[in-house]
Order: structure tokens, then sequence, then C-alpha cells
């Protein structure tokens, strides 16, 4: 994190919610008044300023400076251990998506009605086509706010024969 951010950013590891972590963050706030945040571990990151706008743009530049590391770090194709599998075409997508999403909706809504989203973009295929993919996902969010909206972790679905939809899935 030094790398990114210098002094001006404190980072708490992983600590219980509560007055404990309270009590970390205000030490380390004195003995650091050069800070204008903190990053803490699996909970997120807050900035601090007198004035509303300066601590809303001092969580955007916070924010904006990592996703600069991130950029600058890809490993290009070897980003999430490489590749595993090739994307099909959007056509390919659409039509399996077309075949088994009305049947996926049907099984999960059998004890209450859910609405479900597709995201196929070029990051998320590469992300799901990838070694480290599954692994990945089974480790989970890495904050609560993530538990919440987006639940505890994403379902990823290992599929050995993408372009021979089973009839299993769906009416004959």
């Amino acid at each position: 994190m030094p790398e990114i951010y210098g002094d001006e950013l404190i980072y708490v590891p992983w600590q219980r919610p509560g007055f404990d972590i309270g009590l970390i963050i205000e030490n380390l706030i004195k003995e650091n008044p050069q800070a204008k945040g903190v990053l803490l571990g699996h909970h997120g990151m807050s900035s601090w300023n007198n004035d509303d706008q300066t601590c809303y743009e001092t969580a955007l530049e916070i924010i904006e400076r990592a996703a600069g590391y991130i950029a600058e770090h890809d490993r290009g194709e070897a980003t999430f251990g490489g590749s595993r599998y090739s994307p099909l075409s959007e056509t390919d997508r659409q039509r399996i998506q077309t075949e088994i999403i009305p049947w996926l909706r049907g099984e999960l809504s059998v004890q209450r009605r859910v609405v479900g989203t597709v995201q196929d973009d070029e990051r998320m295929l590469r992300f799901v086509n990838s070694v480290d993919g599954p692994r990945l996902a089974a480790l989970g969010t890495s904050c609560p706010d993530h538990f919440l909206r987006t639940k505890i972790k994403p379902l990823l679905v290992e599929w050995d024969q993408p372009l021979a939809m089973s009839r299993a899935c769906g009416p004959p």
C-alpha cells in the first residue's frame, strides 16, 4: 500500500467491527496526522476533511489511485492465472443464455420470484474463462457491504461443454 499512497493513508488489517477498531483507528490517526484516510482490511475505505467537498474528492482520489495502480500492474493474458478457456462468440453466448436463463429463473423462483442479470463483457469473460477464476470466486467477497448487496460469493458454474446444451436443462 505505501507504493500507492505513501503515508497519506493508514491501513488497518481486518478487525471485528466495534469499539476496538475505533480505538485502533483513533490511535493511528494521532500517530499519522498527515493521513487523509484509512483502508480497513475487508471493510472498505474512509477519508476525512473539515470540508465536505474536499472529503468527497479525497475519497474519489483514493479510489482512482488504486484503480491506476491495478491498471499499471495488469498482467494482460496472465491475469487470473491466464486463460483456461476461449470465450464463446457473442452469438453463441446469446443463444445459450436464451436457452438456459428461462429454465434457471424458473428453478430459482420456486420459493420466491427472482430477477437475474447477465454480465458477459470482456472483463467478466476474462475472469470466468481464467485458470484462477473458480478458486478466486470461492474466496468470496472482501467486505461486509458486499455480503449484504451482492451476497457472500458469486455463483460460478464450471461447464465442460458450453456449446452442447443438455436437454435436461430445458424442455425437449
